[in-house]
């Protein structure tokens, strides 16, 4: 993750800004959040994936991905 914010700070000359879903959806009432989601990843231009191997294995990540691209995300912004 840091040598990613280098490589962005080198390539836009600015330090990148990070939402970070589990840090900022209250993960103890996600069902009221998950409705501002697509808010959220429409204000996205690029979304970095940090993934395990069982990423793509839960629906939330799934949902994530399929709301950014929904959005006007496309496969090129992924990261």
């Amino acid at each position: 993750l840091r040598k990613w914010g280098d490589d962005f700070a080198l390539a836009h000359g600015r330090e990148p800004r990070i939402w970070l879903d589990r840090a900022c959806v209250p993960q103890e009432s996600i069902g009221e959040a998950i409705r501002c989601l697509p808010l959220y990843l429409a204000g996205c231009s690029t979304l970095l994936l940090l993934r395990g191997p069982t990423t793509l294995r839960r629906l939330w990540c799934v949902v994530e991905l399929h709301i950014f691209l929904e959005m006007g995300g496309d496969m090129d912004r992924i990261q």
